[in-house]
């Protein structure tokens, strides 16, 4: 069984259920419903009962609220996404059936340090579950938890296949179970030739788009800090697709950095994998600095900006946090007056908490993120090479 998660619904509720439809194991979620009709979806299972070795065991699966504005919006805009009352209402319906186990499967997480211990979402919710289960595997936020919350043991496992989460039931102490996390070395695996067959012909009938060329680098381009050039170049690939006076990214968009040398559309793929769309929308000079204050102002640079430079003060109380706007032309941004603005659909539609930006008019160019970002490196002079600007795009006061 498989906990759905926010990424399941980025290429809409029609592909999910199909992919479902196809799967020999079940996907669940107890706390995802119809808004209209306050019920469960056909395809959210909210548990399902395994028996193996003579055992039975209740899975519970359930999906993170933020999934509501973690993928594109418009995708889920029918779907809520309830808290930990849901997941123990479908605890107490499972314990109901007397399993010997009860595990939730959830995308959720937490991040685990040995100073401060664990902290997030999924501790949260082990905290206010009144309907214990016996394990809880976590996930979402790619990190290792191994820890106990309010009696419940929780196991994460990083992210990407690169670690094994075990938990060991011990008949002469289950209520302290032993659990470890392995991490899984390649070169020690062997495939499964079944599954390798299916990865081997799709990689084999991609090949002659993945492995083509569309650039070449003189430097890395690595995916790190809060402010980095392959971020910029991706906003500059949005403002120039678009025409737009600015541009605004969510750097948790971009997925994965670029190596010097040749750069093939399967690495640039895998930088923009979302397939979100480039759109272009009106803004006044005070909408974009409420925007620039949710991506920038926190103190946690999470956002990239193309078409200006931005000034921020972490000692401003919040929502005054955004001193300085200004064009790339020298121009100072005025609230009352209207720019235009480049953006991911995703953005546009109110996704990653860019709430001021949903419901607002905008033009889709039809242009694909990562059409956008080849057509960039295919313009440069090759090869590229990304110089720091002489005045950063964004810097911060404190």
């Amino acid at each position: 069984a498989v906990a759905v998660g926010n990424h399941e619904f980025d290429w809409g509720i029609d592909t999910l259920a199909a992919r479902i439809g196809e799967a020999r194991f079940a996907w669940l979620a107890s706390n995802i419903r119809e808004i209209r009709t306050r019920t469960s979806p056909a395809w959210a299972t909210p548990w399902r009962m395994v028996e193996t070795g003579g055992r039975r065991v209740a899975v519970v699966g359930y999906t993170t609220p933020g999934t509501a504005t973690s993928t594109n919006p418009l995708n889920v805009a029918r779907l809520g996404f309830l808290g930990a009352p849901a997941l123990d209402s479908a605890i107490a319906q499972a314990r109901a059936q007397r399993p010997d186990f009860v595990i939730i499967v959830a995308h959720e997480g937490a991040f685990c340090s040995a100073d401060a211990g664990c902290a997030g979402a999924i501790v949260d919710l082990a905290n206010a579950l009144g309907n214990k289960p016996d394990l809880i595997v976590s996930g979402h936020t790619h990190s290792l938890v191994n820890t106990v919350v309010n009696g419940i043991p929780i196991i994460q496992a990083r992210s990407s296949g690169t670690a094994l989460g075990i938990t060991d039931f011990l008949a002469a102490d289950r209520a302290h179970p032993r659990r470890r996390v392995e991490t899984v070395f390649a070169d020690r695996e062997t495939a499964d030739t079944a599954v390798a067959r299916v990865v081997q012909a799709a990689v084999a009938a991609v090949r002659p788009l993945t492995e083509r060329v569309v650039g070449t680098l003189a430097q890395d381009l690595p995916r790190q800090g809060d402010q980095y050039p392959l971020a910029d170049l991706v906003a500059d690939a949005l403002r120039e697709a678009a025409g737009a006076d600015v541009a605004l990214i969510n750097n948790t968009g971009v997925r994965a950095g670029l190596s010097a040398g040749p750069v093939t559309w399967g690495q640039a793929f895998q930088v923009l994998p979302f397939g979100n769309a480039v759109v272009k929308m009106p803004v006044t000079g005070a909408v974009l600095r409420q925007a620039l204050e949710h991506g920038l102002g926190s103190g946690d640079a999470k956002s990239s900006v193309s078409g200006m430079t931005v000034r921020t003060s972490a000692a401003a109380p919040a929502g005054q946090r955004i001193t300085s706007i200004v064009l790339g032309d020298g121009r100072v941004v005025a609230d009352d007056a209207v720019y235009t603005l480049a953006t991911f659909v995703f953005l546009a539609a109110g996704g990653s908490g860019y709430s001021m930006l949903r419901g607002r008019p905008f033009t889709n160019t039809g242009i694909d993120e990562l059409d956008a970002f080849i057509a960039l490196l295919r313009r440069q002079p090759q090869p590229i090479r990304v110089a720091q600007p002489h005045v950063p795009r964004v810097t911060q006061a404190n």
